[in-house]
């Protein structure tokens, strides 16, 4: 498809799109400190009112209201770039081999009727990616969804293709051309290029993709619009993954800056029958683990703290303590946290907190898995 737009502005665009992704980045780590708080004491006070007591539906809508921003705050996220992936190597191909398995489901009367046509091409010779495949298929849905909804009737054409560093994915329809505000503004979060994506949509798409290392570039004319994302072709083998098992109780060093946070954490962690002890920074964790009396069996640590990081605590507290567990929390990682840490994205509830303790204290090695928002419902 020929470019027909000024490319000229692709750069400053997108030193625009990574500021604004990190400034989401950081008001959505921000909200799910607090959305943390209101999900874990709501769930508690609906063990206290019990089905037909009248305060129940108004708990019930505080629970419900604090989900719903919850998911928000996790499109913010993805959006920035920073949700923890869970990496495989897979062929494009195979990718597009799955999401046309769904079809049917996501444009079933469209296709039915003729109204809307996709075509799908794939490249002979398979070249593998380094990719979250669930994630990377959520925006290319994302994707089509947009692209269903603009043209309403015409034709999809799907293309994977080998390039010199990089496997190519073209979405190219054949409906209207779009403006140059709305080809440069697309990936804008809550830019309403159409009603039914006022949301984060598109941006958690953008969000996704970057966080694979690829890129999305947008051409438009007056014989349609082609979205082509790039990415690199792979180089290394994804880390495997491991079977989630449960023990007992134990005692947990909280760590966390937040003083709100932590006083959530503590409360829900003596509810569940864990002893706990809380610190606000690495100096003060570091501090217990030297105490020759002081039990400690895992250490809980946000990532992002003053002083030194998550890691840098657990990578100190573990000469200390080569046994000690390890679980670490976030909004987001920022590529702090490698491959093979038990990671509970924020906001946690109580649920998620006694999954991830009791899986790391069953488990001779804690270094085993990232844990996906699969493991954990944050509904």
């Amino acid at each position: 498809m020929p470019d027909s737009t000024n490319q000229s502005g692709t750069a400053p665009v997108q030193e625009q799109m990574d500021a604004l992704s990190h400034f989401a980045g950081d008001v959505g780590l921000r909200l799910g400190k607090y959305l943390m708080t209101v999900l874990g004491e709501s769930n508690y006070l609906l063990g206290l009112h019990p089905p037909g007591d009248k305060s129940r539906p108004w708990i019930e809508q505080i629970k419900s209201a604090a989900g719903a921003a919850s998911q928000l705050v996790q499109q913010l996220i993805t959006f920035s770039c920073r949700l923890a992936p869970e990496v495989e190597l897979i062929s494009m191909n195979a990718i597009v081999t799955q999401l046309a398995e769904q079809f049917t489901s996501l444009f079933g009367d469209s296709l039915a009727k003729g109204d809307f046509r996709i075509d799908v091409h794939l490249e002979a010779k398979e070249s593998l990616v380094l990719v979250d495949t669930s994630q990377f298929q959520t925006a290319v849905i994302r994707l089509l969804k947009w692209i269903h909804t603009r043209i309403g009737t015409g034709t999809l054409t799907i293309r994977t293709s080998n390039q010199p560093d990089c496997v190519q994915l073209s979405l190219l329809d054949n409906g209207p051309a779009l403006s140059e505000e709305a080809r440069l503004k697309l990936f804008e979060p809550f830019h309403d290029v159409d009603a039914e994506t006022a949301d984060l949509g598109l941006a958690v798409a953008y969000g996704i993709i970057r966080q694979a290392q690829g890129t999305v570039q947008v051409k438009t004319n007056a014989n349609g619009t082609e979205i082509t994302i790039d990415l690199p072709l792979a180089n290394a083998k994804a880390a495997s993954s491991t079977n989630i098992k449960t023990t007992g109780k134990q005692t947990v060093l909280v760590v966390d800056d937040e003083e709100l946070v932590r006083n959530y954490l503590v409360v829900a962690l003596t509810r569940l029958g864990y002893e706990v002890i809380p610190v606000k920074d690495g100096k003060e964790a570091l501090f217990q683990c030297l105490q020759s009396n002081v039990i400690i069996d895992v250490l809980l640590t946000d990532m992002i703290l003053p002083g030194m990081n998550g890691r840098q605590l657990a990578e100190q507290a573990k000469k200390v303590r080569p046994t000690l567990k390890l679980v670490f929390m976030s909004g987001y990682t920022e590529n702090l946290l490698g491959q093979g840490r038990v990671f509970l994205r924020k906001p946690v509830t109580p649920d998620q907190l006694e999954k991830a303790l009791r899986h790391v204290l069953s488990t001779a090695n804690t270094l085993t898995k990232a844990l996906s928002s699969a493991d954990f419902d944050l509904k």
